[in-house]
């Protein structure tokens, strides 16, 4: 994944992911069962929504510098279903072990959010004040999946 700066200011930075490559289009393993998890309640009331993460491409992930988001397309077949409004769902994402210097509490949170029917956006945000860097966020997003654990 490569990443470039997009803007700086006194107290933040934002990133942003260099347009994806027919490779990094396609979600992580990671950003897939986390969607899954994020709406696993949804997901029993609204079987199609799990062919819809199935369905899911990566336009662009962006990097605040404190979490991520990353946000989505899918084909014009792909199954629409009706939402609630704002942040859909709740997951909690983590390393199994924590990175050398970082405390106890290292965790990001994640949501997810709808636009006609279809998911547009997880965003990830850090339990606690710890700012999470682009270099961690893709780390933990690119990590096998015996590194990380993951809860709604």
């Amino acid at each position: 994944m490569r990443i470039q700066r997009l803007e700086t200011s006194a107290d933040s930075q934002v990133w942003q992911h260099i347009p994806e490559t027919d490779v990094e289009r396609e979600l992580t393993f990671v950003e897939q069962e986390l969607l899954t998890t994020i709406l696993s309640n949804q997901i029993r009331e609204l079987p199609a929504l799990t062919h819809q993460i199935t369905l899911a491409t990566c336009t662009s992930r962006e990097y605040t510098n404190y979490g991520a988001f990353i946000y989505l397309a899918f084909p014009p077949h792909a199954p629409r279903i009706v939402v609630p409004g704002g942040p859909v769902g709740n997951a909690t994402i983590g390393w199994l072990t924590n990175p050398p210097g970082k405390e106890a509490v290292y965790m990001l949170n994640a949501f997810a959010f709808f636009e006609s029917g279809l998911l547009t956006c997880m965003e990830m945000v850090p339990v606690g004040t710890n700012p999470w860097s682009p270099d961690e966020c893709i780390a933990l997003l690119t990590a096998p999946r015996e590194m990380i654990w993951m809860q709604t």
